[in-house]
């Protein structure tokens, strides 16, 4: 027989946490969190990538995918090109 107790116990151990998420933080907080920010300044430690893998790679973040993208609109517009061309003879 299922024993919840032992799940629970179990689930809520180490073995598996649970994230518990802020939802409404205070204005100290967030403050805090500006100033920690500002202080760290991770901008001025950005330099993006370096290498040619690197610049292809990341060339590729806002690519989309599916038929809305402009490389299947594309390949879709030149499909219906050679089947408009092969068909209207």
């Amino acid at each position: 027989m299922f024993d919840i107790e032992k799940f629970l116990a179990e689930f809520n151990s180490k073995k598996y946490p649970i994230k518990k998420y802020r939802r409404n933080l205070s204005p100290e907080f967030i403050e805090a969190a500006r100033q920690r920010i500002k202080a760290a300044k991770p901008w001025e430690k950005s330099t993006g990538p370096r290498t040619e893998e690197g610049k292809a790679k990341s060339s590729q973040n806002n690519f989309k995918h599916g038929r809305r993208s402009r490389t299947m609109q594309e390949v879709s517009r030149v499909i219906a090109e050679v089947v408009k061309g092969c068909c209207s003879e």
